[in-house]
């Protein structure tokens, strides 16, 4: 997992690395698409699976 802060707040997966985007799957299941050059200008953390619980309750 990781968190990007570009425009704004992402938290999720990377799926795909290609030469000029990333793609990462965000916890709400959405597509989203970084081009490189932000990252590169960008703080990433990553995270371990042994970092972060998900939680899900059913009312």
């Amino acid at each position: 997992m990781i968190e990007i802060n570009a425009d704004q707040l992402y938290f999720g997966r990377i799926e795909e690395i290609t030469i000029r985007y990333t793609v990462i799957r965000t916890l709400d299941l959405r597509q989203v698409i970084i081009p490189n050059m932000t990252l590169i200008s960008t703080p990433i953390k990553t995270f371990s699976s042994e970092d972060l619980v998900k939680l899900t309750a059913i009312f």
